[in-house]
């Protein structure tokens, strides 16, 4: 983008808080992006978790107000809280299909093994956020059949959006390189 005159800018968020960094061109852009990312996650380390209040849905309205028609846009999410009311024009898959109306749109859908598929295991186990426990029992054929097709319909379901809507999607696990994601949705 810095070599090309392009604007870059970004709208940054967790569970908890967003950062817009409007578009702008040069070095000191592209700078400012990148330093916004390293302090949003510096800050998601280290903030008290409560109940989440921001979703993708939030970042999505926020961006759709953010970005001009015809802009490149990557959007880098775990897509879980991703809202297919068509019905609610603010849902995130209306305001998500929306944007790619207007702009060129690349998904980068992030997911962490352990969330796609139960453990081969069983007994009990103990899982925590650090603050809350929660205790499990694995191993059970039925539970896990059906957590396993409920991740298989996330996914075709986001899959299906996303192809009906011109939005190019790649999924990237969290033990892959990063980049790698992004090179294959530019490919």
């Amino acid at each position: 983008a810095q070599q090309s005159g392009d604007r870059i800018g970004g709208v940054v968020f967790d569970d908890q808080q967003h950062m817009e960094l409007p578009p702008a061109r040069g070095k000191a852009a592209v700078a400012r992006l990148l330093k916004g990312l390293v302090a949003h996650a510096a800050l998601s380390k280290t903030s008290a978790k409560s109940e989440a209040i921001y979703h993708l849905n939030h970042a999505l309205l926020r961006l759709k107000r953010l970005v001009k028609p015809g802009s490149l846009i990557f959007i880098i999410s775990d897509f879980r809280h991703l809202d297919f009311d068509s019905h609610n024009k603010n849902s995130g898959a209306s305001l998500l299909a929306n944007i790619a109306r207007h702009n060129d749109t690349f998904a980068l859908a992030v997911a962490d093994p352990l969330e796609l598929a139960a453990p081969e295991v069983s007994g009990r186990a103990q899982i925590s956020d650090g603050r809350n426990k929660l205790g499990l029992i694995l191993g059970n054929g039925k539970a896990n059949a059906a957590y396993q097709q409920a991740v298989a319909g996330r996914e075709a379901r986001l899959q299906a959006f996303c192809t009906s809507n011109k939005i190019r999607l790649e999924t990237v696990m969290t033990n892959d390189e990063p980049l790698l994601g992004i090179e294959r949705l530019l490919r």
